[in-house]
């Protein structure tokens, strides 16, 4: 089954805004993060039903960054 990919507005302004919180504790860090995030949303895109169900009623699945204490919430529809 093929899936597109849509990101929520909230989730890329989310995303922006911790970027800028980890460019403040450290020059750079905040592009690695983003990085990051891309590296899980690759992930997720590769493999989708390999991360676990976290909301049964909604099929909400969730995937964590590596190096960030991160988590990104997706759910599939075809």
């Amino acid at each position: 089954m093929s899936y597109r990919l849509k990101i929520r507005q909230a989730a890329e302004a989310d995303v922006a805004e911790a970027a800028q919180w980890y460019n403040q504790r450290q020059p750079g860090l905040g592009e690695k993060f983003i990085r990051e995030v891309d590296r899980a949303i690759a992930r997720v895109l590769e493999n989708p039903l390999a991360f676990p169900v976290i909301l049964r009623r909604h099929e909400v699945r969730r995937v964590l960054t590596k190096r960030f204490p991160y988590r990104i919430f997706f759910s599939l529809k075809g």
